[in-house]
């Protein structure tokens, strides 16, 4: 739950996504990330990733997938834009709190939580960004005057600051490392991209030389063994440290970031890691790319195998009608 917001950081963070939303509307977005010169796969379940994805398998090349959605972005620029100081701090801490493997985060743990996500996209070599793909739930353009915009933009930070905020800086802090050169030789996709892994899953897992699942979804898990009985899935279960004993106090730091770090094979050539950890994922990704893996950050994809629609883009595509990525028992 975040706390109340203080009315000038309110301003300020309003200010600055509807500036943003004016700026750089989808289109605007495409041609900004063209201009810099870097490979742009526009769809989200374009084949092209299954492709390139693939690619890397057969010649057994370390490669790292991540997505940066509105709760990496919010740690990723944790006190990068100026005058929300508090704001910040308040999303950052309900982000992690609403994670299955979470800690108390002081000021200097989000720092370093910063660091990480930006290692994690240098890391990277394909990167899902906000901002260039709607689907059908495609924004419709503001015709209402700017004081009511400003009203309705308020109303949505006070009551999703993390989404609301998130998505726009999400967009915007890519572009800031587009225009920086930071995002040189990356293909640049759709944060849904996870829609492609799915389509291609089959081809992706028997392509691979060994399948490592980085999820709490247990009772998936067996189901995919089941789909899949001619491969070995390999489990890294996450999640556990939430399940604290009753009077034991919550951590203190992210210990279970070098648990699973521990328990990688060191010798990954070949891998096909599919990661579900919320913004953890992206650092798990630059561990398994670190040991010679393709590290996926498949998120809410682990959702929709599972037949759970946990996001509003699931229902626009009416993946909750048809179900298509459920695997079944």
């Amino acid at each position: 739950m975040i706390s109340t917001i203080p009315a000038e950081e309110l301003a300020i963070a309003t200010d600055f996504v509807v500036a943003h939303r004016a700026a750089f509307p989808p289109e605007k977005v495409i041609e900004t990330y063209r201009c810099h010169g870097l490979g742009l796969v526009q769809e989200p379940d374009s084949p092209e990733l299954v492709a390139m994805i693939r690619a890397a398998l057969d010649a057994q090349i370390p490669y790292s997938v991540v997505r940066i959605g509105d709760g990496e972005a919010n740690l990723l620029t944790y006190l990068r834009y100026s005058g929300t100081p508090q704001l910040d701090r308040l999303i950052a801490r309900a982000i992690i709190e609403g994670q299955a493997d979470r800690f108390n985060a002081n000021d200097l743990w989000l720092l370093c939580l910063r660091e990480l996500m930006q290692l994690s996209i240098a890391s990277a070599d394909v990167v899902g960004v906000r901002g260039f793909w709607w689907g059908r739930s495609a924004p419709q353009a503001q015709r209402s005057s700017s004081q009511i915009e400003r009203v309705v933009v308020a109303r949505q930070i006070n009551a999703d600051p993390r989404g609301t905020l998130g998505v726009s800086r999400a967009a915007d802090a890519m572009l800031k490392l587009a225009a920086s050169s930071d995002l040189k030789g990356k293909t640049i996709a759709s944060a849904h991209l996870y829609l492609a892994i799915l389509e291609g899953l089959d081809v992706l897992i028997s392509a691979a030389q060994r399948v490592l699942l980085i999820t709490n979804r247990i009772e998936l898990v067996v189901r995919l063994q089941q789909r899949w009985p001619e491969k070995h899935l390999e489990l890294i279960e996450v999640g556990r440290s939430a399940s604290t004993p009753s009077g034991k106090r919550p951590l203190k730091s992210p210990k279970f970031l070098d648990q699973v770090h521990s328990q990688l094979p060191q010798e990954l050539g070949g891998a096909l890691c599919l990661v579900g950890a919320g913004p953890w994922s992206e650092i798990y990704c630059t561990f398994i790319k670190q040991n010679g893996g393709v590290g996926i950050d498949l998120g809410s994809g682990f959702d929709l195998m599972d037949r759970v629609i946990s996001r509003p883009i699931h229902r626009a595509l009416g993946l909750d009608q048809d179900n298509r990525f459920a695997i079944h028992p």
